[in-house]
């Protein structure tokens, strides 16, 4: 099975999105088409791992005897050994562990605004501003950073952030910082995602207060107030490639045909080819030979 080229070529897929896909489809259809790639890969890596580690079982004479799983186990052609098995089992457990720190951080994180609702203003010189998602959620706001704006750049402010919670831009955030924290490797992938989603809100804030250029000036009058970007899981207004944020609002968004269709075949190609990579023929085989009276 070839759940390492499968992953492989996902990730390759990832690459050539973020090159391609964000001139084409723009910030929105980036975010939906990066996370698929994350969480597919995610599964083909997981699946490739969990196979990997139970394909040795039937070597396991003594262990299966005494639990009685199998009636007569056998070495089958598809077995590995029992070591390569061992790691898969170690690497897939500590993924699952680093999945559990992030999700346990993460709720921690939003506890400390739980039951917020509507517009929150906190008492901080911090230049915050925070999409809380929820039920209902809000936006934090610290004192000085609205003090700090006029009118109009509050209502880009406000736009931005009102963005993220009505397009539900922690699900994509949070799903795919998931899956990257159990498999490191797709961390960039993950980071691309995020900062798509920023790029997503701006662009809708900016057709929300009818104008690129203040958006612009907000986000790069935010990120003066902070000398280094704040290192958080919420949404926040500032810290993911701020001048490249301010950069693609300063320019006309246009559509490349020829991009276009470069993306598309080379995901077509890459899909096809992570499909017949991972075999599903094999891994009916690998489980039904797993267990042989």
């Amino acid at each position: 099975m070839n759940y390492a080229l499968a992953t492989g070529l996902l990730l390759v897929a990832g690459g050539v999105s973020g090159i391609l896909v964000p001139r084409v489809l723009g910030p929105a259809g980036t975010t939906r088409f990066m996370t698929g790639i994350i969480v597919v890969t995610g599964i083909a890596t997981a699946c490739g791992a969990l196979m990997t580690a139970t394909i040795a079982l039937p070597k396991l004479h003594d262990l299966v005897d005494r639990v009685g799983w199998c009636p007569s186990p056998h070495p089958v052609g598809h077995a590995v050994p029992v070591e390569v098995a061992t790691i898969a089992a170690v690497f897939l457990a500590v993924s699952v562990f680093r999945g559990y720190r992030y999700l346990r951080s993460m709720y921690r994180h939003h506890a400390t605004f739980a039951g917020i609702n509507g517009i929150k203003i906190i008492v901080t010189d911090e230049p915050i501003a925070i999409a809380i998602p929820g039920r209902p959620g809000g936006v934090v706001i610290g004192s000085k950073l609205m003090r700090a704006l006029n009118c109009e750049e509050q209502s880009a402010l406000l736009a931005h952030e009102q963005a993220h919670l009505r397009l539900n831009h922690h699900r994509y955030v949070h799903l795919t910082g998931l899956i990257a924290a159990m498999f490191p490797l797709l961390v960039p992938l993950a980071r691309q995602v995020r900062y798509m989603t920023e790029r997503w809100a701006d662009e809708t804030a900016a057709k929300q207060v009818g104008s690129r250029t203040l958006v612009a000036r907000t986000i790069a009058k935010v990120a003066l107030m902070s000398p280094t970007a704040p290192r958080t899981l919420a949404l926040t207004f500032i810290g993911f490639n701020t001048s490249s944020r301010v950069n693609a609002l300063l320019e006309s968004p246009s559509t490349n045909r020829r991009l276009a269709i470069a993306a598309v075949v080379v995901s077509a190609v890459l899909a096809t080819l992570v499909g017949t990579s991972v075999g599903l023929g094999h891994i009916t085989q690998a489980v039904f030979f797993l267990c042989h009276a």
